[in-house]
């Protein structure tokens, strides 16, 4: 069976109307299709967890919307083994669509989920707060302490991204957004303890953990991550300048690889982050809550994908 779980509101409102161009398609070859429409934030969890216990069969369940939809519906499975994830992005970054190669044009990637023999087998990072009772999160294309969170955050939070959206400049948003966060950014002392072994470094602007090469839209910030190779692909800047800082930025947002002093890359099993002081969290560009103690690292299975 074929399961559709359709958030409306992403890219401001883009995902229903690829809904109804993908149903107008399902209808014309007359495929059999269960769908859902998200309503609220973790709506799409509550939807994931429904259509695992409703039908214990290995089923489809493909998400039309962006990479918060995936990472909503990836937290709601609870086998990986008795579902195949299909995608269909409608979001305004698409980082795992980037990474997978998935076309944004809905008719194209639905054939793709259609008509696929083979499948991929994807890896998921798993992020967990210390000293809560939260259960750890899964996210499917990265995860961000720091800098890079406020800004999504913000991001997500502007009144006028739904303008920028409809006219294709959303990525003008978070470059306003970025310069404004560069003037009050607070610059934290972090230890790192990376698969145990410990790290100290100084004045921290962020730390992400990348499944995919990219985050935010496009930000190059891991050109070797591997969508299966079950690693982390961290990405940190650190000890820099305000200035020098902006200028790393402007790199990652022109789509090149900054090669800056203090920036580091490297590849983990586990990362585990204590900052002095707290911090905004995203996973998948959305809004995790704020902490000084975090650990991120390989989530113990992966899903399959249409290849």
């Amino acid at each position: 069976m074929l399961y559709f779980i359709i958030n409306p509101k992403s890219k401001s409102g883009r995902g229903l109307s690829v809904w109804n161009i993908v149903k107008n398609e399902l209808d014309l070859k007359k495929i059999k299709y269960t769908y859902y429409v998200t309503t609220h934030k973790g709506h799409a969890t509550k939807f994931a967890q429904h259509i695992c216990s409703i039908d214990d069969k290995i089923n489809y369940i493909i998400a039309i919307g962006g990479d918060g939809t995936v990472n909503e519906i990836i937290n709601g499975i609870n086998d990986y083994s008795k579902v195949i994830l299909g995608y269909i992005p409608t979001g305004s970054g698409n980082d795992l669509a980037k990474g997978l190669h998935i076309s944004t044009k809905p008719l194209v990637a639905l054939e793709h989920i259609l008509e696929a023999k083979k499948f991929i087998y994807v890896d998921h990072g798993e992020m967990s707060f210390h000293n809560t009772k939260d259960h750890p999160l899964r996210f499917c294309t990265s995860t961000g302490i720091g800098l890079d969170a406020s800004i999504c955050i913000r991001g997500l939070n502007s009144k006028i991204k739904y303008i920028f959206n409809k006219i294709g400049l959303s990525r003008i948003i978070y470059v306003l957004i970025t310069l404004s966060k560069l003037i009050s950014l607070k610059l934290v002392n972090a230890d790192v303890l990376v698969d145990g072994k410990k790290h100290h470094y100084e004045k921290v602007a962020f730390i992400t953990s990348l499944i995919h090469k990219s985050e935010g839209g496009g930000l190059l910030m891991a050109p070797n991550a591997k969508y299966n190779d079950r690693k982390l692909s961290v990405f940190m800047i650190h000890g820099m300048s305000k200035l020098k800082l902006l200028c790393c930025l402007i790199t990652l947002f022109l789509g090149r690889r900054p090669g800056f002093k203090g920036v580091v890359t490297f590849d983990c099993n586990t990362i585990e982050i204590i900052t002095d002081d707290k911090l905004p969290v995203h996973i998948d560009g959305k809004l995790a809550g704020t902490t000084n103690h975090l650990t991120n690292s390989i989530y113990k299975y992966a899903i399959r994908m249409p290849k």
